[in-house]
């Protein structure tokens, strides 16, 4: 994950939910969304941001777990 994709990740998360994630915890997120990345067919998480950034996104968590 790029460092601007781990920048929009934490800004997203900060807006929707107000969780704060520390830089230092990219390996964390790393870790646990590209198993949510490839249950989409997503083989990078650079292509889930892509995803979440495209205005079809879906807009909450329930969304993308059921999926």
């Amino acid at each position: 994950m790029t460092p601007q994709d781990f920048a929009y990740l934490r800004k997203l998360l900060r807006e929707r939910s107000g969780l704060v994630l520390s830089a230092e915890k990219q390996y964390l997120a790393e870790s646990r969304l590209l198993p949510v990345a490839r249950r989409h067919s997503l083989a990078t998480l650079g292509e889930l941001v892509a995803r979440l950034k495209s205005p079809s996104a879906p807009r909450s968590r329930s969304t993308w777990s059921r999926q």
